[in-house]
């Protein structure tokens, strides 16, 4: 596991971060792991909830990422997402379920983003809502209410990740 501080002390690095809470099924945590590393995130926090992102499931679905990927493991998710945002200028996305929630096509993307993905059966709790700076959704159709929380956050990283390349090139 990687020290908080040591993930965001290189501040080109770590403009994009993720953060997990309650993401309990080692498989949807093992395609976060692996998306994050893909996806141009400087690292993923999880909160004590979350699947090991050690275990030989999410290593095998991450296809190792969990191994190249820093990854910081805390009991004190609220608070080190507090700290993300007010000591480093984190910009807090809550991914939600919620039709008055930003459509993701929408989404301000900023330079330092950390996009928060909840627990499958119930999202992401109050509790880290109400840290959170923004709350974006991917809208659904045909009565589809919902993707998989791997799934979702490979369309949000490559959102955020491509709205920050374009904002560096404009400058």
């Amino acid at each position: 596991s990687t020290p908080l501080f040591d993930l965001v002390e290189d501040s080109a690095r770590a403009t994009l971060l993720a953060a997990c809470t309650g993401v309990c099924d080692q498989e949807n945590l093992g395609s976060v792991v692996r998306n994050c590393l893909a996806l141009g995130a400087g690292g993923l926090l999880l909160d004590t909830q979350c699947a090991d992102p050690y275990s030989r499931r999410v290593m095998r679905v991450s296809a190792g990422a969990a191994l190249r990927l820093p990854i910081v493991e805390t009991g004190e998710l609220a608070r080190d997402l507090a700290w993300l945002k007010h000591e480093r200028d984190f910009r807090l996305v809550a991914t939600v379920l919620d039709r008055d929630a930003t459509p993701l096509e929408h989404a301000t993307v900023h330079q330092r983003s950390l996009l928060v993905f909840g627990n499958e059966g119930y999202g992401v709790e109050d509790s880290m809502l109400q840290i959170c700076d923004d709350r974006v959704t991917l809208p659904m159709q045909n009565e589809v209410d919902s993707l998989n929380v791997g799934v979702a956050s490979g369309i949000f990283l490559h959102h955020y990740d491509r709205g920050r390349t374009a904002a560096r090139e404009s400058l």
